[in-house]
């Protein structure tokens, strides 16, 4: 069974930092300075020292953003002969990024609107 692709760990901590507070399946917890590890979401699963991160599915994210900042945003797909992409657009200006799957473009997506927000 396949899933949607999760946030890293590095956007999850800047996604909070901007107030992102839905409920997600998942987190990443970090214990003390060991590497960060994706879990299921335990509501009442706690240790103390512990750094605990919500993490959205990108797609969730990116729900986010429209519904709570108002930030309108889409993902295009351009082919030339052999020359094929996708890239996007945020509130009407294109992103200049290329990238080779829909995927890595969501979260290119997600890198630029959390970078314009923390602005």
């Amino acid at each position: 069974m396949s899933r949607l692709q999760i946030v890293s760990f590095k956007q999850a901590k800047k996604l909070q930092k901007l107030g992102f507070g839905w409920k997600t399946q998942y987190v990443y917890r970090q214990y003390y300075n060991e590497k960060e590890k994706l879990v299921v979401d335990l509501d009442y699963y706690y240790i103390a020292d512990t750094i605990e991160l919500k993490a959205p599915e990108v797609a969730l994210a990116l729900k986010w953003f429209r519904d709570v900042k108002n930030i309108r945003y889409d993902i295009d797909y351009y082919k030339y002969i052999e020359t094929h992409y996708y890239y996007f657009y945020i509130n009407g200006k294109e992103g200049n990024i290329r990238c080779k799957t829909y995927e890595e473009a969501e979260s290119c997506l997600l890198d630029k609107l959390i970078k314009e927000e923390e602005k």
